[in-house]
């Protein structure tokens, strides 16, 4: 496994702690329609799987004052009544990779979660 997949299992375990989800055993407990699924860290889908992905983007707007605006050509996550950007990397990416800009934005905005709250 090369650095990257380290990396990009990292950052999905990261997602899914900001998620609230359940771990057992070393697994992520999942509420499926067959019941609950055991998912190890390695599988999860953030990175690769809008269904996944989406949830966390809802998750993020929750916060009464925040937008995600996710375009083409990058994402950007701000404070819609200040203006304040927490991330933006819109025009820093290539034009074909719309969930991987949205996935880089969104673990961007989790991992400066402490500094982003004082801006809400």
């Amino acid at each position: 496994m090369n650095i990257n997949n380290y990396k990009t299992i990292a950052n999905n375990i990261l997602i899914a702690e900001f998620m609230n989800i359940e771990q057992n055993d070393g697994c992520f407990l999942y509420d499926a329609q067959i019941g609950t699924e055991h998912i190890p860290p390695e599988c999860l889908q953030y990175n690769d799987n809008w269904d996944w992905l989406m949830q966390v983007v809802e998750q993020i707007e929750r916060y009464e004052t925040v937008d995600i605006d996710i375009l083409q050509y990058g994402t950007k996550i701000h404070n819609y009544k200040t203006g304040f950007e927490y991330v933006n990397n819109i025009g820093n990416i290539s034009f074909n990779n719309k969930i991987e800009h949205t996935y880089n934005a969104v673990v961007e905005f989790i991992n400066n979660l402490d500094n982003n709250i004082k801006n809400f």
